[in-house]
């Protein structure tokens, strides 16, 4: 959907251009989801380095020399710490990550004044179940909801603010799958395409630049009664996308469709949208139907 309303909004983009922009864009996520392992990392360096300096400290007290490392050497976070998507991923693709300090040690800090952590710290002994989950905790209780971490990673990447939740729920995940014996983080590679999502994908992209005119004039003409500049970019776009599959997507049912861009219109367009779009993919569904025009197969789904 961005890269489709970007690339309508550039006259004369060569497509080719738009659908490597499209699929970069993709990979980013990927990107986003190494660097909030990492920044869990960083967390838990800052942790430690605050152990080693009160240690120094001119007169220490008893707590500063035996300090309490349970955190520092939680087992999941240093699982993370030794898998090689975190050693040498971020190298192989480029990945800049250069975490604020301030905004690590506001993590930290905010960790530290939760009761989850205080449980966990003062608990008499923990499993590795309990490991985990205090590294869940720390990514949706305090790494999640912080506006400093999402001012940052819309700071490196305009689309990371939109992929964000998904990411984090990829990251707990990953943590709740961990097992103790593993040397390696489960569902390596998850973000990368397989062939057939690949094809979806671009498949989309393409027949919609493509059908533009087309589904541009099977709006207009159940929209006539509206004014053209009252009628949202954002859901024009959506409508057109939702016909694309409607007609040239034979195993998707027109419902999934539906369902799908109504969703989408009310995170990304007006609060009206949703019964808008609606209401004209309803009429325009019912003159497709009647001129034999949308064509599904597969169980279930022939019209």
């Amino acid at each position: 959907m961005q890269s489709l309303y970007a690339f309508l909004q550039s006259d004369g983009r060569d497509s080719r251009a738009g659908e490597k922009e499209l699929m970069t864009n993709i990979e980013k996520t990927w990107d986003l989801y190494l660097n909030l392992l990492r920044l869990m990392l960083d967390i838990a360096d800052y942790a430690e380095k605050q152990l080693t300096d009160a240690h120094l400290k001119y007169l220490p007290t008893a707590e500063d020399l035996n300090p309490n490392l349970r955190f520092v050497q939680n087992r999941v976070i240093n699982q993370i710490r030794n898998a090689k998507e975190v050693t040498e991923l971020p190298a192989t693709r480029r990945i800049r990550w250069n975490a604020d300090e301030n905004v690590v040690k506001r993590l930290y800090s905010t960790l530290k004044e939760s009761s989850r952590f205080k449980e966990y710290m003062t608990a008499s002994e923990v499993t590795y179940a309990d490991d985990q989950r205090m590294a869940v905790f720390l990514i949706n209780g305090v790494i999640a909801p912080s506006e400093s971490v999402m001012q940052q990673f819309e700071d490196d990447s305009i689309f990371w603010v939109d992929d964000f939740d998904f990411a984090c729920a990829q990251v707990i995940k990953v943590i709740q799958d961990l097992e103790s014996s593993e040397d390696k983080l489960p569902h390596e590679g998850w973000f990368e395409l397989d062939k057939e999502e690949k094809e979806f994908v671009l498949s989309l992209f393409r027949e919609t630049i493509e059908g533009n005119a087309y589904f541009s004039k099977l709006i207009g003409d159940k929209t006539s009664n509206w004014d053209a500049d009252r009628i949202a970019m954002m859901d024009m776009l959506l409508m057109k996308m939702a016909l694309c599959e409607f007609t040239k997507f034979p195993t998707i049912p027109v419902k999934v469709s539906l369902n799908e861009y109504i969703d989408i219109s009310k995170y990304y367009s007006t609060p009206k949208s949703k019964v808008f779009v609606n209401g004209v993919l309803d009429k325009i569904l019912g003159e497709l139907r009647m001129q034999k025009l949308i064509v599904k197969t597969g169980r279930g789904l022939v019209e």
